[in-house]
């Protein structure tokens, strides 16, 4: 009696499963789900009643603090980070223009610190040669959590902002960020900014939506 051996036939993998956005890293899985934890957050103190700190009388900072004060076109420079679902990391370097800047340590209701701004910014894949060059470019506004901060250091901010990005890879996209940051410096002269948002692609979110970190220093030259 002769017996056949068993004939094994192995299905070849199927386009789904070669995906970029299936082969996403652990870390940029981590990544996807602080943000969007993070927005949740940033919706929820955004709700919430400011804060109400009182003006200092004296000693550091002094009550130079509490005094309203705005600036028109203030520039500015920024680093910045875009780690889109297809697995890019995208690095690189822009121009921010604050169109309307202020603060406002009150007890009165309503944002202390805020600004409307324009941001420009040009980047390179580090890890694609196929990818190009990225220009990015948004507009949109920051609010402070607190009502009244009375302090010029450490003061969190949320906001939105809307704009389009082109590649040689992507096309041209346009786009929606929710915003979540941290002043670390917020005076009439300097305002250095650290800030994370969330972008969601008007179309193609399954390959270009995904978080950004920016890091921008502007300066009142006027």
């Amino acid at each position: 009696m002769i017996t056949a051996p068993p004939i094994m036939i192995t299905a070849p993998p199927t386009r789904a499963m070669n995906h970029p956005a299936a082969r996403l890293r652990p870390a940029a899985r981590r990544a996807h789900i602080l943000c969007a934890a993070a927005l949740a957050l940033a919706i929820i103190a955004a709700s919430a009643a400011p804060a109400g700190a009182a003006c200092p009388d004296s000693g550091s900072p002094d009550r130079a603090v509490c005094d309203y004060w705005s600036a028109l076109f203030i520039p500015g420079v920024n680093a910045l980070a875009y780690l889109p679902r297809d697995d890019t990391r995208w690095l690189g370097a822009g121009l921010t223009l604050n169109l309307y800047i202020w603060g406002d340590n009150d007890p009165r209701s309503g944002a202390s610190q805020g600004r409307y701004l324009f941001e420009f910014g040009v980047l390179r894949a580090q890890n694609r040669s196929d990818a190009g060059t990225m220009v990015r470019a948004r507009a949109g506004l920051t609010r402070s959590f607190e009502g009244n901060a009375s302090r010029t250091w450490l003061i969190p901010f949320y906001g939105l902002k809307l704009g389009g990005l082109r590649a040689s890879s992507t096309g041209l996209r346009g786009f929606v960020a929710g915003t979540l940051g941290i002043h670390a410096l917020y005076t009439p002269q300097v305002i250095i900014n650290l800030e994370s948002d969330y972008a969601v692609p008007f179309r193609d979110q399954r390959r270009l939506a995904g978080p950004s970190v920016q890091l921008t220093a502007s300066i009142a030259w006027w």
